[in-house]
């Protein structure tokens, strides 16, 4: 019996949580989708340059796949947090605050497990700049079986660069961290046969790296 449960996934700059297990089928829709949109928004803009430019981007191509955003803002105002602690505890406070404590334990438990593998953190690191700009995604399904994905688009800003910088104990008041967040909901009627068939196209094209992070169980 495979003892090994997927907490999250890592592709990119995009550490995924999961709440409770998806279908296979949304899956790996969800993984390559991320991967997919990221693909297709980095040929357009730099993810290092402008966040105003990468944000709309990269939102344009999430609904372009299903993704419909649940409000009309797109992304919610600014947030600037001055940083005291790791920036771990900051995500797990931050999406209880926002999504509650299954959604704040289902972070820890991804958490953990990408800090138990060293090749997927090392990724992230790089993938990020160090903190420069990631994404976090906490999914769930709703009563209905509709599959929700959150992202919070952040920026870490610092006078210097720390690698495993989610865990690191960020002490200086001048450490800031920049939050946007938008939610969508899978909406399959919204994808024809025109947008599955390049859906298609690009999966064969994709070359980044996914990690699935596990935690084995007794």
């Amino acid at each position: 019996m495979n003892n090994d449960i997927p907490f999250g996934v890592l592709e990119n700059h995009n550490l995924i949580s999961i709440i409770s297990r998806l279908s296979l089928e949304d899956y790996d829709y969800l993984t390559d989708c991320t991967r997919i949109v990221t693909m297709l928004s980095e040929r357009r803009v730099s993810r290092f340059g402008d966040s105003t430019e990468w944000i709309q981007e990269y939102f344009s191509n999430l609904q372009y796949f299903g993704w419909r955003a649940l409000n009309m803002e797109r992304y919610t105002e600014t947030v600037k947090f001055i940083m005291s602690g790791s920036v771990a505890e900051h995500l797990v406070q931050n999406i209880e605050l926002h999504q509650g404590i299954r959604q704040g334990n289902a972070m820890i438990d991804t958490l953990d497990a990408l800090g138990a593998n060293k090749t997927a953190l090392l990724s992230f690191d790089n993938e990020s700049n160090r903190g420069r700009r990631f994404q976090v995604a906490p999914t769930h399904y709703d009563a209905k079986g509709n599959l929700h994905l959150t992202v919070f688009q952040l920026e870490l800003i610092s006078r210097v660069e720390k690698n495993n910088f989610l865990f690191w104990a960020w002490e200086d008041k001048s450490t800031i961290l920049i939050q946007r967040r938008a939610d969508f909901v899978l909406e399959r009627s919204l994808l024809d046969e025109q947008r599955l068939r390049l859906f298609e196209v690009l999966r064969q094209k994709l070359v980044a790296q996914r990690f699935a992070l596990c935690i084995k169980r007794p």
